[in-house]
């Protein structure tokens, strides 16, 4: 009988110290996340003008309401497009499609060197109320949603998907700066020239 009571507490002190280990692990993770998606490629950048310089154009993603509003400050102050992304968590699909998006679209070298040139920002749904206010500004809710906000106020929607058959087809990298330059003010026509 004492075999078994020493070889029970032996087992429940293990348990308990590997449960520790997940406890703090969890931890540890929960205060160093990984970095998203669209922000692995990507440097911060100063995004304060001095003594009255025009403020760079950030190379992260600007995020959520604020990130919007951000944006839109800075549009007044340099003149560049947004580029707004709306990005779906649900339906399954439309997340499907979301992460198809960043991981062949955005992450194609073309595109990246592109998007360095417009402020960026990024609206995930389902989110708070002033970020959802915002997205339904736009009323664009299947897959991956892009818009270019040009410096006028003029807003193009962009689509970055080809349906043959009803199916999905993520267009080619080339197509899609064309369809971004394009859909863009003149300052980025001209850049291509």
């Amino acid at each position: 009988m004492i075999r078994y009571n020493r070889l029970y507490a032996c087992i429940t002190i293990l348990l308990v110290m590997a449960t520790c280990v997940v406890v703090a692990d969890a931890q540890q993770r929960a205060q160093w996340p990984p970095p998203a998606a669209h922000e692995i490629y990507e440097q911060p950048a100063d995004e304060k003008a001095v003594d009255g310089d025009v403020p760079s154009i950030p190379n992260r993603f600007l995020d959520r309401a604020r990130g919007y509003e951000q944006a839109l400050a800075l549009q007044q102050a340099t003149g560049a497009d947004i580029f707004l992304y709306v990005k779906h968590n649900s339906p399954p699909g439309a997340r499907g499609l979301c992460n198809w998006w960043e991981n062949r679209g955005m992450k194609a070298g073309n595109i990246q060197r592109m998007l360095r040139d417009y402020i960026k920002v990024q609206l995930t749904l389902p989110s708070d109320r002033e970020t959802r206010e915002i997205a339904e500004q736009f009323r664009l809710w299947e897959g991956p949603t892009v818009v270019i906000i040009q410096a006028g106020g003029l807003r193009r929607s962009i689509n970055v998907f080809d349906w043959p058959g009803g199916r999905p087809e993520l267009k080619s990298p080339e197509a899609l700066e064309e369809l971004i330059r394009e859909n863009s003010s003149a300052r980025y026509q001209e850049a291509q020239r």
